[in-house]
């Protein structure tokens, strides 16, 4: 039983640092590394170091401290304001290398005293939270169920998870220089309060006797799709600004509800987070890379092997979890 433990920890430390390196970027087929094996092969373990390794700190310290979905949330919003305030800084950038129509989207809800654009501040903390950690955390602690709310990092794990993200993290913040100092101390203060506040008030919400409640987890899949699509549609205008705030708030508190049924449970978990990556994958077929050329072929090509992907995770983690 140890022995099985420890490989089924294994499998979910690999799963989870290439499906936050998927979710976060590869599935999204935005630049010209799209189609390319070789090109996204270095590019998946650059960012399996740059988000999977986040994300399995974000999960190691919430499971050994016996806390729940709060501080997972919350950690994750700090790590997400940390990679796009503090080290790439595109937070804070008006034109941002060579991405198209980046200029106009940032002018289209500028708030000129904060540096920030606000469809920008919403859409890319929101997508780190969850294509980037949240979600990638669900679905494979609901693929390894054994040791889904164990930790499975030792000291030494932890380690190298934390220096192997350093050592990208300095590399991508040499090479930024979008942000002012001013700018970078409000950001990092920002991070400092969402940890503390993860720490202060991320303990296991309570369940209610109400399982009845509970809403299956093909309508938990289904919702999640539709929502997370409709958010990703909004437009990039302070009007699509403030439909999308709504979207997420109201999807917010319906999780929240609804994970309070006391039959809420791992394949719950994971319908919602097979939701929100298929939209963003299906999503990827309709525009081409904002950054760099590809053929039509390689850009198709990956998109269904990274939508197959998801796919494939999504059936066996709902297996895994429901047996």
């Amino acid at each position: 039983m140890l022995a099985q433990r420890r490989s089924e920890r294994r499998v979910a430390v690999a799963s989870l640092v290439v499906l936050s390196a998927v979710g976060a970027e590869l599935l999204a087929a935005y630049n010209d590394t799209t189609g390319r094996p070789l090109a996204l092969l270095g590019n998946l373990i650059f960012f399996a170091l740059l988000y999977g390794c986040p994300a399995l700190l974000i999960r190691e310290l919430t499971r050994r401290t016996g806390r729940g979905w709060t501080t997972m949330l919350l950690l994750s919003a700090a790590a997400g304001l940390t990679q796009a305030g503090l080290l790439d800084q595109s937070l804070f950038a008006e034109r941002y290398d060579d991405v198209r129509g980046w200029e106009e989207s940032y002018r289209a809800t500028a708030i000129e005293p904060l540096g920030v654009s606000a469809y920008m501040l919403q859409n890319f903390l929101l997508g780190h939270i969850v294509y980037s950690f949240c979600a990638p955390i669900a679905l494979v602690e609901a693929m390894c169920p054994s040791v889904a709310r164990r930790p499975w990092l030792g000291r030494a794990g932890i380690v190298v998870a934390t220096g192997l993200w350093l050592l990208v993290a300095g590399a991508i913040f040499a090479d930024a220089g979008y942000a002012t100092l001013p700018e970078l101390a409000v950001t990092l203060t920002v991070v400092v309060a969402l940890i503390a506040a993860a720490l202060r008030f991320g303990g296991r919400a309570s369940r209610t006797s109400m399982g009845a409640g509970t809403p299956r987890a093909g309508t938990v899949l289904a919702v999640s799709f539709v929502a997370a699509t409709a958010h990703a549609l909004m437009p990039d205008d302070w009007v699509g600004t403030a439909g999308a705030f709504l979207i997420a708030t109201a999807a917010a508190a319906g999780l929240i509800r609804a994970a309070r049924g006391s039959a809420w449970g791992l394949p719950h978990c994971a319908a919602l987070a097979t939701g929100v990556l298929l939209s963003r994958g299906a999503l990827a077929f309709t525009y081409y890379p904002v950054v760099g050329h590809t053929s039509a072929a390689a850009k198709y090509g990956h998109n269904v092997v990274m939508l197959g992907l998801v796919v494939a995770a999504g059936v066996y983690a709902a297996r895994r979890s429901a047996g």
